[in-house]
């Protein structure tokens, strides 16, 4: 079992792999269990998975910030103007870490991802949902 920390990490990093950068990286099923499960009495410890951004030191290196963060957007800094682009640079470390769950890997560029966010005028809130 997770702890909860573990489970709502996990949880919002699935929802933003679905909802903004089309790679899903859990089965359906996993996902489900993973929603509907509470913390017991004993969970696991450290490192859950195989998400090596799931590592602070990791997500460190890379400059990785999780959508997990209330005030994701601007803990990140450009050097453009636009803050409505700051999530762009964390999410497009994370499809290049995971690009064997990406269906066609040639598709993934950084124009792609821009346009993929221009077109989404309102950018999902992962957030909603999981803190209730």
């Amino acid at each position: 079992m997770l702890d909860d920390n573990d489970r709502k990490w996990s949880v919002t990093e699935e929802m933003n792999n679905n909802k903004m950068l089309d790679m899903p990286v859990m089965l359906d099923e996993t996902f489900t269990i993973l929603t509907s499960s509470t913390q017991g009495r004993q969970w696991l410890n450290g490192i859950h998975n195989y998400d090596m951004l799931r590592n602070p030191r990791y997500a460190n290196l890379f400059q990785y910030i999780s959508p997990i963060y209330n005030d994701r957007k601007s803990m990140i800094k450009d050097e453009d103007s636009d803050d409505e682009n700051n999530e762009l640079q964390s999410d497009f470390v994370k499809i290049v870490l995971n690009l064997f769950f990406v269906d066609d890997p040639k598709e993934i560029t950084l124009d792609n991802l821009v346009n993929k966010y221009e077109s989404k005028a309102d950018i999902v809130n992962i957030r909603s949902g999981i803190d209730s």
